[in-house]
């Protein structure tokens, strides 16, 4: 079952995974938007640059290393201090995120029409 979802500015209903996730580059920026196929409105997912990127692989090792943790009964203080460093990453990505929203917006409006 595919849901559809309803384009903001005209109003055309459609699957996102129909419509194809995409990304473009900009320098160091990567931007992954779907794009409307009524209108061709683009809609960013994520924008990212390199320190973010760069979290996101931190992220996924700490991740990894929770995991194992809880599989091979590390001490409680272990896992207690991977999850502290995961919440300071999660956090660091938040804020990250939010500070390349205009940035991916811009870069999308710099697109043009497809």
């Amino acid at each position: 079952m595919t849901d559809l979802v309803k384009c903001d500015r005209c109003g055309t209903p459609f699957s996102i995974q129909t419509a194809g996730i995409r990304a473009t580059w900009s320098g160091d920026y990567m931007v992954q938007y779907f794009t409307c196929p009524g209108c061709h409105h683009r809609y960013q997912i994520l924008t990212t640059d390199t320190e973010l990127r760069q979290t996101i692989q931190r992220h996924k090792a700490i991740a990894a290393k929770i995991k194992l943790g809880q599989t091979k009964h590390f001490r409680p203080g272990t896992l207690k201090k991977y999850q502290a460093e995961m919440e300071k990453l999660e956090a660091e990505q938040k804020k990250r995120r939010d500070e390349l929203l205009d940035k991916g917006n811009e870069i999308l409006a710099a697109l043009g029409k497809e």
